[in-house]
């Protein structure tokens, strides 16, 4: 009969201790290399986005430079060619052909005004450089005179203007003043507004992670019949805004004003450090 030792089942037993712990082990190393292997994707990723950032910016600023500069420039001098030679048609007495491109040259300077003037404005916003409220109370200030407009800055947002907090990056800038835009054209185009009030306040995040940077655009207008108003009905861009809103962790929401107007309200999550 086999005489069993005492010690063979201790022996067994620190034998697949062992097997054990190496097993654990090596999940542990493999699981710690999938972690490093998700961190160092997701920063590819975020550097790859930040680069598009940088270069959509760069090319918005240039597009925006060479219609506010170089084209607005060349119409300028068509339209005064067209003026002198209307002037010259005139002198000898043709007064019909000078009168027609006289109001040919009228028709090219209102569409420089206009159309060449707002779209550079679209791409690049004056006043973005110095901050989103710069460039919001720009915007207001260039609205009509009959249009009752004005921004208000909340406590918590004056208090950080101005004493060396960083702006916001340049593409969440961008998101909030053409927000605020897209809502104010709405008003005044879809709502026949005569009043606008625009609300800008910083808060802490609920998460505590960082601020959130809250909006709002209340209107004297029409308003609509609850909720937000179907797809064709000039809220395409409100639409497009807040998917990119919550893509950066914040929201849009357009309801009923107590005046019976619109009020848009949406919000942008920032780090601690930025401002506005």
């Amino acid at each position: 009969m086999a005489v069993v030792s005492a010690q063979q089942p201790f022996g067994f037993l620190a034998g697949f201790s062992e097997i054990v712990l190496a097993t654990l082990f090596s999940a542990k190393r493999r699981n710690r290399k999938h972690e490093q292997d998700i961190a160092q994707s997701n920063a590819r990723t975020q550097a790859a986005l930040e680069e598009l950032q940088t270069e959509e910016m760069r090319v918005r600023r240039l597009v925006s430079d060479q219609l506010h500069g170089t084209l607005q420039n060349r119409m300028v001098l068509i339209s005064a060619g067209i003026d002198a030679v209307a002037r010259s048609l005139a002198d000898s007495g043709d007064h019909e052909r000078a009168r027609q491109l006289t109001e040919l040259a009228d028709e090219l300077d209102m569409l420089r005004e206009r159309e060449v003037r707002d779209l550079s404005h679209t791409l690049f916003p004056a006043g973005i450089e110095l901050g989103a409220v710069r460039a919001i109370q720009v915007m207001i200030d260039r609205l009509p005179p009959q249009i009752d407009a004005k921004l208000v800055l909340g406590p918590h947002l004056q208090s950080r203007i101005g004493e060396g907090f960083p702006l916001m990056p340049l593409a969440e800038r961008l998101i909030v003043v053409s927000t605020i835009e897209e809502a104010i054209t709405n008003a005044l185009k879809h709502g026949g507004a005569t009043k606008i009030r625009v609300d800008l306040e910083l808060e802490p995040a609920a998460d505590g992670d960082g601020l959130l940077l809250l909006g709002a655009v209340t209107d004297d207008g029409q308003g609509f019949s609850g909720g937000m108003p179907s797809p064709g009905d000039g809220t395409t861009g409100l639409r497009r805004y807040g998917e990119r809103l919550r893509k950066r962790g914040g929201f849009l929401r357009l309801h009923l004003s107590d005046g019976g107007g619109a009020r848009l309200e949406f919000a942008l999550q920032l780090p601690q450090e930025f401002t506005e």
